[in-house]
C-alpha cells in the first residue's frame, strides 16, 4: 500500500469519526438539551469535538505510535545508522506526534 493511499485512509476515518461522533452526541444529547448561550448544542459541540480528536491522535502517536516503532518495529536501531544525534530524533518524533495532531484537528 502506498503512502497516499495511507494518507486518504487516515484523512477518511478522521471524518468518519467526526461524523459518527456529531450525529451521536449531537443529535441524540443535543435534542435533549435546549442550548448553549444562544447557539445550538451540535455548534457548541463541534469545535470541542475538533479538538479531541487532534488531541487524541497527538496522544496517541507520542505513546505507543512511539514505543511501537523502537520497540516492536525496531525503526530505532535503523535510524542510529544515519548520522543524527538522539536530540534530533527526539525532535522529529515531537514534530511528527504534534503535526499528525494539528491536521487531524483541521
Amino acid at each position: 500500500m502506498s503512502k497516499i493511499a495511507d494518507y486518504s485512509q487516515f484523512i477518511k476515518l478522521r471524518l468518519a469519526s467526526l461524523v459518527v461522533l456529531s450525529a451521536a452526541i449531537g443529535f441524540v444529547i443535543g435534542a435533549l438539551v435546549p442550548g448553549v448561550e444562544g447557539q445550538s448544542y451540535l455548534r457548541f459541540l463541534a469545535p470541542g469535538l475538533m479538538t479531541a480528536s487532534g488531541m487524541v491522535v497527538a496522544y496517541y502517536e507520542s505513546t505507543y505510535g512511539t514505543f511501537s516503532r523502537f520497540f516492536r518495529e525496531k525503526n530505532i536501531q535503523t535510524i542510529l545508522l544515519a548520522p543524527v544525534t538522539t536530540s534530533e530524533i527526539i525532535l522529529g518524533e515531537i514534530s511528527w506526534a504534534a503535526s499528525k495532531g494539528l491536521l487531524s484537528s483541521l
